[in-house]
C-alpha cells in the first residue's frame, strides 16, 4: 500500500513530532527529534515542513480588522 501526503504513517509521524513540540518548550533540532521519537532525520524533516507549510497556510487565511483583541485569560487587559 502506498501512502499519499497526509494519509498513513507521514500523517502519523507528522502528529509524533507536533505532540513533542507541544509538549517540550525548548527548541528542538531534527536530530534531537529523531532521537527522542526513534524517526530518522529525512521523516522529521519531512514532517517539519509539513507543518511549517500547514501553519503558513492557516496564518494566510486569518484576517483581523477593527479594534483590540479581548485580553487572554488570566490576562489583564491593558
Amino acid at each position: 500500500m502506498v501512502a499519499g501526503p497526509g494519509t498513513g504513517p507521514d500523517r502519523l509521524t507528522t502528529g509524533r513530532i507536533y505532540g513533542h513540540l507541544l509538549l517540550h518548550s525548548a527548541p528542538a533540532s531534527l536530530d534531537s527529534l529523531g532521537k527522542a521519537l526513534g524517526l530518522s532525520k529525512g521523516a522529521v524533516s519531512t514532517s517539519v515542513r509539513e507543518l511549517g507549510r500547514r501553519y503558513h497556510d492557516a496564518n494566510q487565511s486569518v484576517t483581523i480588522t477593527g479594534g483590540p483583541l479581548p485580553p487572554r485569560m488570566g490576562r489583564p487587559a491593558q
